[in-house]
């Protein structure tokens, strides 16, 4: 009788943990809008150090309990993008001016009552581009180390969908560039065990 009592015992507390699964690969994914701000202006012919760009974000985390994350980041990032009509010493001009990044950061995050809090830590590729009269003239790239962190709220929508508003932060200290964004996240739990 005591072996049958620990059998049903140890099934029904298997069961449980099926149904609440604390270990699971999430694919987080955000589209933001940020403000870009510089120590310098970008260039001799800016006309300011602050911008709006945009942000693609897409995270893989493993979540080896309800609180813990751990993974990888990567995107696109567009600090900031400007023309100059007829400011270039040749006449008549139009040029355009950019620096992009693409993140790849390992990452940390920790989540409580649907609230994601995390920090990623790593490399940013910069390519910085100019263009003029249309014709890509100058392209450059090189790599800064730099620190992002993001802070999101999840709402379920479907099983393993969940969507909901993230704000981030992007930190090139040694270029001096900070940048905030806003805007909308969305997670699907692939595996959950």
């Amino acid at each position: 009788m005591r072996i049958l009592i620990i059998f049903v015992l140890a099934a029904s507390s298997m069961q449980a943990a099926v149904r609440d699964s604390i270990y699971r690969v999430e694919l987080v994914g955000s589209m933001l809008v940020q403000a870009t701000s510089y120590d310098v202006a970008p260039t001799s012919l800016s006309a300011t150090d602050r911008f709006t760009g945009s942000s693609l974000m897409g995270r893989a985390v493993w979540r080896p309990n309800h609180y813990l994350g751990v993974g990888v980041q990567t995107g696109y990032t567009t600090f900031s993008a400007e023309e100059f009509d007829g400011q270039l010493a040749v006449q008549p001009t139009n040029a355009y001016a950019s620096l992009r990044a693409i993140p790849l950061q390992l990452v940390l995050s920790m989540r409580a009552y649907g609230i994601e809090v995390g920090t990623g830590i790593g490399m940013y590729l910069l390519e910085s581009v100019w263009r003029v009269d249309g014709e890509q003239r100058v392209s450059s790239t090189a790599g800064e180390l730099g620190v992002s962190t993001w802070i999101g709220y999840d709402v379920k929508i479907l099983d393993r969908l969940y969507l909901g508003p993230e704000a981030n932060l992007h930190l090139l200290s040694g270029r001096g560039i900070v940048a905030l964004g806003a805007g909308v996240r969305l997670r699907y739990d692939l595996i959950r065990y």
